[in-house]
């Protein structure tokens, strides 16, 4: 049998937990809810997308959107400040997904819509009151994400053919005779790659992840070999003919960099040719694992049951029953709104002074654009 190639997001996924991967092989997502923080994160990359321009130049002097200086790029992005972008994301999270309250895009009229569903699929959350957190961190990221792009100009932006403009993208290359996929999830002109991201990370995590080993050799390598990528890259040609293995596979001087759209902070790592040996063999233990497993009568994998609260399979199928039966036994499975505010009701006022424990412990999922 010939299995195409392993994904990095495949592999983080089975390392996060094994029993949630073979889930996510063998249950059809749309067949079940939604969980709160997965419709966060869906949110966030819609409304990233709608700030874009439709077109690549602008202006009467057709510049290209990713060269523009900080007072242009607010006059040509669909949002002409940091606060009515972070208010646009979170104002139609309140009108769409707590209220209940959208527009027809044909039409340009309010219909009513029932609250708690996005994209057909009802939401499930882990807490009461988590939707008007979310509504929170969401006018947050948004403000940050702007700022971030006002300070330092736009990444790199492919563009489709029905307009609209997105940040990262899937890549397949080649390293000495095996094929990769790796995600390069932000490249700024000027040899520069990141991510703008929800996850919490410390600079020792971002130090020691492979995935951005994987990701800096995906970007020397393909502007190594072609041409196309250089030039969409603003990659000099005379620093990239020195990649490729010609005098290293990952250029140390090449930084990646994670905004922390939640604190508004930049953290900075970079990579060598030392650093491969670990990622490569990581990923060739993770692939075969994953191969070994991918025929369910064989699958023994036991549940990391590390974040189970923000799992997307910690739902309710047709039935009633959760998705995921191996759960930390401890973690509340997620429940609809209607029925998270009619047991707060029965509840009665709480005390002020009592911390809310699921809220800070899950607050901080990962939410990736």
């Amino acid at each position: 049998m010939v299995f195409s190639p392993i994904t990095a997001a495949q592999v983080e996924r089975y390392d996060e937990c094994a029993f949630a991967y073979f889930l996510s092989q063998h249950v059809h997502s749309q067949s079940m809810p939604m969980s709160g923080f997965a419709a966060e994160g869906a949110w966030f990359g819609r409304y990233v997308h709608r700030l874009f321009p439709d077109d690549r130049f602008v202006g009467p002097d057709m510049k290209n959107v990713e060269t523009l200086s900080k007072e242009e790029l607010s006059k040509h992005l669909n949002y002409h400040s940091s606060v009515a972008f972070g208010n646009a994301i979170s104002g139609w999270w309140k009108s769409y997904i707590i209220g209940g309250k959208r527009v027809d895009e044909r039409t340009g009229r309010e219909i009513e819509a029932p609250p708690g569903v996005l994209r057909a699929r009802a939401v499930e959350w882990l807490y009461h009151g988590q939707w008007w957190h979310a509504a929170a961190r969401l006018k947050r990221g948004g403000v940050n994400l702007y700022e971030f792009f006002q300070e330092e100009g736009l990444p790199v932006l492919t563009f489709s053919s029905d307009g609209g403009a997105s940040i990262g993208r899937e890549v397949a290359f080649e390293h000495k005779g095996k094929k990769h996929l790796a995600w390069i999830r932000a490249i700024r002109r000027g040899h520069v790659i990141g991510e703008y991201g929800y996850r919490v990370k410390t600079q020792n995590a971002l130090d020691s992840d492979w995935k951005v080993t994987l990701a800096l050799l995906a970007y020397c390598t393909l502007a190594h070999e072609q041409e196309a990528y250089r030039i969409k890259w603003a990659v000099d040609a005379r620093v990239a003919n020195r990649w490729g293995g010609v005098s290293m596979y990952i250029d140390p001087d090449v930084p990646y960099r994670y905004y922390d759209l939640q604190h508004g902070v930049v953290l900075e790592t970079r990579r060598s040719d030392a650093d491969l040996p670990e990622m490569l063999g990581r990923l060739e233990a993770a692939e075969q694992a994953i191969i070994n497993s991918i025929d369910r009568r064989d699958f023994k994998a036991s549940p990391s049951r590390s974040n189970c609260g923000a799992c997307p399979y910690n739902v309710r199928d047709m039935s009633g029953r959760t998705v995921c039966d191996r759960k930390y036994p401890r973690v509340s499975t997620l429940r609809s709104m209607k029925e998270l505010k009619e047991e707060e009701k029965r509840k009665g006022p709480k005390d002020p002074n009592k911390p809310n424990r699921k809220r800070k412990k899950y607050m901080q999922a990962s939410l990736e654009i």
